[in-house]
């Protein structure tokens, strides 16, 4: 996540607006019950992150652009920023939640992505996972456009998630699932 992620930064927030990808209102609101420490994987430009955080979470920033962490510093210095890639592991503690929004389809590794992340949750955590539904029209677009910039993708479909989850023994609930996008809950079966 290199040449896309660190040349498109300061204007990254405006495209996602632009295109009305930047919904996080799901996500707050399943997260508004609790006081959550959480890592947001991809975090990118911590606009999520400021949000969680102005709600009463702790929140940790991993993403491999470091163009986004600057820009995640201007909206929130409280927010904890790591530079680094979750394909590589993480040298941190467990968390409560782990978000990964807009971020598994970049991911080329994301069996091995999932398996880490669950290793990194609490006992009673879960994973947030927010991505796109590859066969919408403007979402063809976003990838399109992410390919000309020599993004390296793999879209996830909603249904290998749910094979995921089967293999894995986890449970998984979809709290949205629109026209472009998805968003979907996995946690530890118990």
């Amino acid at each position: 996540m290199s040449y896309l992620f660190d040349s498109y930064a300061k204007i990254y927030d405006h495209f996602m607006r632009l295109f009305h990808l930047d919904d996080t209102s799901v996500i707050e609101h399943k997260l508004s019950k609790g006081q959550y420490h959480i890592l947001d994987v991809g975090g990118g430009s911590g606009t999520l992150a400021a949000d969680l955080q102005a709600a009463g979470h702790q929140v940790t920033i991993v993403d491999s652009s470091l163009s986004m962490l600057k820009e995640a510093k201007k909206k929130n210095t409280n927010v904890k920023l790591i530079h680094a890639s979750i394909q590589k592991g993480l040298p941190i503690n467990k968390v409560d939640v782990i978000i990964c929004r807009d971020c598994l389809h970049h991911l080329m590794n994301q069996e091995k992505c999932l398996k880490l992340m669950l290793n990194y949750l609490n006992n009673n955590g879960f994973i947030l996972i927010h991505d796109f539904n590859q066969r919408a029209f403007r979402i063809k677009l976003l990838f399109l456009f992410e390919r000309c910039c020599f993004e390296k993708i793999k879209p996830v479909k909603p249904e290998q998630l749910v094979d995921f989850s089967l293999q894995n023994k986890l449970n998984i609930v979809f709290l949205h699932q629109g026209k472009w996008d998805y968003i979907c809950m996995l946690k530890k079966e118990k």
